[in-house]
């Protein structure tokens, strides 16, 4: 079984009757081989029906929301940038760091200091879970307005991790310009309010 899943068996049909909980252990060598269950004794040949969920990690860490520069440029019409999600890693390694990223995600999201309303969460989550479902990575095209002809202009692409975990660099950027274009965004993207594309006027109740 792999580490990050549990299973919960049952000797009656839809989860009824007796039941045991098997939880996948660590791996036994940097292969990612697993330990391998035998179902003796009074569950041979017993299983009616069975659960497989993911195993909720010991202390849920917390979902941030940030924004990342992906690149300083002369201006121009197009720029093109990635999503991804844990790239190079392993199919286990991505299946636990995402796991520990979908929990911590239902636990609210942190901008900062501050966190972010629930109402401004969805967008954020769905947009996340999208991109650790990508296998590899996506390039994606970004247009900047540009209104005063500046001469240089930052790109910035939001990304929602856990402390320790695999980035998810979101298909949300925005853009600033001029000496702001090493400055991040002032506010998570689902808050952007206009006028332009720079993300700096916040919806008032978005971050609490």
């Amino acid at each position: 079984m792999p580490e990050s899943l549990i299973l919960d068996v049952y000797d009656g049909s839809g989860w009824t009757g007796a039941a045991n909980r098997y939880e996948g252990e660590a791996y036994l060598d940097k292969n990612n081989r697993m330990v391998c269950r035998d179902f003796a004794g009074f569950w041979h040949d017993r299983i009616d029906s069975l659960k497989i969920s993911w195993k909720t990690p010991d202390v849920v860490k917390t979902a941030r929301g940030s924004w990342v520069n992906r690149l300083v440029a002369n201006p121009k019409t197009r720029y093109t940038v990635t999503t991804e999600f844990a790239s190079g890693s392993t199919t286990e390694e991505r299946k636990t760091m995402s796991n520990e990223l979908t929990v911590a995600m239902e636990s609210g999201f942190a901008f900062g200091d501050l966190s972010i309303s629930n109402a401004f969460t969805y967008g954020i989550e769905s947009a996340t879970t999208t991109t650790m479902s990508q296998t590899t990575t996506t390039a994606i095209d970004i247009e900047c307005m540009n209104p005063d002809n500046a001469s240089r202009i930052g790109i910035w692409q939001f990304k929602v991790s856990t402390e320790d975990g695999a980035p998810a660099l979101l298909n949300a950027f925005a853009c600033r310009y001029g000496d702001d274009a090493t400055k991040p965004p002032a506010c998570p993207y689902t808050c952007c309010m206009g006028p332009g594309d720079d993300c700096q006027n916040c919806a008032a109740d978005c971050l609490i």
